[in-house]
């Protein structure tokens, strides 16, 4: 997981693609249960970076198995990235 981390401290929903609240968040929760505590920190300064003043997140459709449906409610990507934010115990 390490190595899809981008420049910017967070993940894309996938290798190569532009960061992301949701995939932050995702990739948060995966590393607390790893106990890889190495990028957190470059993680939450992008999470940190990327919140609005009313503290909500701004995320591409995260989609739903098992087919590819885009599904865009706003509510995920706080959902997702407070999970991610609880997992590592911030």
């Amino acid at each position: 997981m390490e190595h899809t981390h981008n420049r910017d401290g967070g993940w894309g929903q996938r290798p190569g693609r532009a960061s992301d609240p949701v995939s932050t968040g995702y990739a948060l929760a995966a590393l607390a249960l790893l106990h890889r505590p190495g990028r957190i920190p470059s993680a939450l300064a992008y999470l940190s970076a990327c919140q609005r003043p009313d503290g909500g997140f701004d995320a591409p459709a995260d989609t739903a198995a098992p087919r590819p449906i885009p599904v865009d409610v706003p509510v995920l990507a706080p959902a997702y990235v407070l999970r991610g934010l609880a997992r590592c115990g911030r």
